[in-house]
């Protein structure tokens, strides 16, 4: 099972990978910075504000135990495709499956997780041209992204519930999505006072 999982993992990592490169290139290609990485600057400050404000929103009801309203969340439907797309990558036994299977998943979570991304990518491109630093950028933040997968599948190869882990999770939530928002805010005033100063 491990195996499968990590496959799956690596699947999702190089999914978004090759998204971050493509969009990274189309932007390039598409403008010379100047007025144009003026604008995204603000556009991206006002992104992270809306972000921020997402998040809080989300502490705010995860506050009245109202988890069920969560914006920043998937959908129940793409909840549902994605674990039955694992567990049929478990039970076939093949090499290819986890791996098909962890890029619909990085597609789907996309409309999820892509906002940030997007956001991030475009804001460090507007600040420099696309490099073998900004390469090396994609590769941590994309990273970053499947960390929480690796200590999860880890936790569970050592033995632990799942029940546990998500019991864990849920418990902390309503702390992770304050330091969201409380991140995002900093970002957002930090991106738009720079645009001042």
């Amino acid at each position: 099972m491990l195996k499968y999982l990590l496959f799956y993992i690596l699947s999702i990592y190089f999914s978004y990978l090759a998204i971050g490169l493509l969009l990274s290139k189309g932007y390039v290609q598409s403008s010379v910075l100047g007025k144009i990485g003026e604008i995204l600057q603000i556009l991206m400050g006002i992104l992270f504000a809306l972000l921020a404000i997402y998040y809080f929103r989300d502490y705010l009801i995860l506050r009245q135990n109202k988890g069920k309203q969560l914006k920043t969340q998937l959908g129940s439907r793409t909840k549902s495709f994605i674990e039955e797309r694992l567990k049929n990558s478990i039970s076939k036994g093949s090499m290819l499956s986890p791996i098909a299977s962890g890029f619909i998943v990085a597609v789907l979570s996309f409309s999820c997780t892509g906002q940030i991304y997007v956001a991030t990518l475009f804001y460090v491109l507007s600040k420099e041209v696309f490099s073998s630093s900004m390469l090396a950028y994609l590769l941590f933040y994309n990273l970053m992204l499947i960390l929480p997968l690796l200590v999860f599948t880890f936790l569970i190869y050592k033995g632990k519930k799942l029940f546990k882990i998500s019991l864990a999770i849920s418990k902390r939530m309503k702390t992770i999505k304050l330091i969201t928002s409380i991140f995002f805010t900093l970002i957002s005033v930090y991106i738009l006072v720079s645009i001042l100063l």
